[in-house]
């Protein structure tokens, strides 16, 4: 994870606030849904990595290229 927010960061990669509120909701409701207890900051945070770890993961697939090397 520590890469993927170094990326984050480098590129000045961003989500919405939308996305973060909408995930966060959805979220606290399948906690709810099962009755099990759940913190919100938690979950903010567990959202955000996630969001993070997309957003990473697009920038690398428009903006790499992968070259195999045969031995």
């Amino acid at each position: 994870m520590l890469v993927v927010g170094e990326i984050f960061k480098a590129e000045n990669l961003q989500y919405s606030t939308d996305q973060l509120v909408k995930e966060v909701e959805n979220s606290i409701e399948e906690f709810k849904r099962y009755n099990q207890d759940y913190d919100e900051g938690n979950i903010k945070q567990q959202v955000q990595d996630v969001l993070e770890a997309a957003k990473v993961l697009e920038w690398l697939k428009e903006n790499c290229t992968i070259e195999y090397i045969k031995k």
